[in-house]
C-alpha cells in the first residue's frame, strides 16, 4: 500500500491555528448579530407584559370607587401576558442558535436554560400556595407573587446573558432584581403601579432605543458596503 495515498482529504485536514481564530470569530459575530436583533424584541415583549399585567391588577383597587374590575380578570391578565413573555424570550434565546455551530454541552446549556424558566416559574407559585397554606396574609401575599415573579424574571435574564452572551439582558436582569425588592415600600396597590411604569413603560422606551439603533447601524453598514 502506498504510504502517499493516506494523505487526507481536505474536508478531513485539522484547520490551522488562523483559519480555526477566522472560524470562530466569524461565529461570534454571528451570535453577536443575531441577539443584537432579537434584544429589542425581548425587551419589548416584557415592557408590553408589565405594563398591561400590573396596570390590569392595579386597575382591581386602583381606582375605587371611580372605577374597577374584577380581581379574576385582572391576575388572569397578568397570567396571560407574563407566559406569553417566557415562551417569547426563550423561543428568541433559542432561535438565536440556529445555524450557529456548538458542541454538546452548549447544546445541553440551551436545553437547560429553556426549562429553567417554566421551573422557576412553577416553584416560585408553589412555594407561594405553600406559605399561604401556613397563613400567610392576603396583603403579604400579594407582595410575594408581584415582586417574587418579577425577581425571578430578573434573575433568568442575567442566566440569558451568561448563557447566551447578551449584554443586554444583563441590565434587564439587574433592573428588575431592583425593582421587585423596593416595589413592596408603595405598599398595594401601590406597587403595582410602580412595577407597571417602572418594569414596563421604561423597557418600551428602552426597547425603541435599542430599535433605533440597530436600524441606524444597519443602514450605515449598508452605505459602506454600497461605497467598497
Amino acid at each position: 500500500m502506498n504510504m502517499n495515498d493516506e494523505t487526507p482529504r481536505d474536508d478531513e485536514r485539522a484547520l490551522d491555528p488562523a483559519a480555526m481564530l477566522r472560524l470562530v470569530q466569524d461565529q461570534q459575530k454571528s451570535v453577536a448579530s443575531q441577539f443584537s436583533s432579537i434584544a429589542w424584541i425581548v425587551t419589548a415583549t416584557w415592557g408590553v407584559a408589565w405594563t398591561i399585567g400590573f396596570l390590569a391588577v392595579w386597575l382591581i383597587d386602583g381606582l375605587k370607587p371611580a372605577f374597577a374590575i374584577p380581581r379574576a380578570a385582572g391576575f388572569i391578565t397578568l397570567g396571560v401576558v407574563v407566559g406569553i413573555a417566557v415562551i417569547v424570550s426563550v423561543t428568541a434565546g433559542i432561535r438565536t442558535g440556529r445555524g450557529v455551530r456548538t458542541t454538546k454541552e452548549d447544546a445541553f446549556a440551551g436545553a437547560a436554560y429553556g426549562c429553567t424558566w417554566s421551573i422557576s416559574m412553577i416553584g416560585v407559585w408553589l412555594f407561594g400556595m405553600a406559605l399561604m397554606s401556613q397563613g400567610m396574609s392576603e396583603t403579604i401575599t400579594q407582595f410575594y407573587f408581584s415582586s417574587g415573579f418579577v425577581l425571578m424574571t430578573g434573575v433568568m435574564m442575567a442566566v440569558t446573558a451568561a448563557v447566551w452572551r447578551m449584554k443586554s439582558a444583563l441590565g434587564i436582569g439587574i433592573w428588575l432584581v431592583i425593582i421587585a425588592a423596593v416595589a413592596p415600600y408603595f405598599g398595594t396597590p401601590g406597587n403595582y403601579l410602580f412595577l407597571a411604569i417602572s418594569g414596563g413603560l421604561v423597557f418600551i422606551g428602552f426597547a425603541v432605543a435599542v430599535a433605533t439603533y440597530n436600524a441606524g447601524l444597519k443602514r450605515r453598514v449598508r452605505g459602506a458596503e454600497g461605497r467598497g
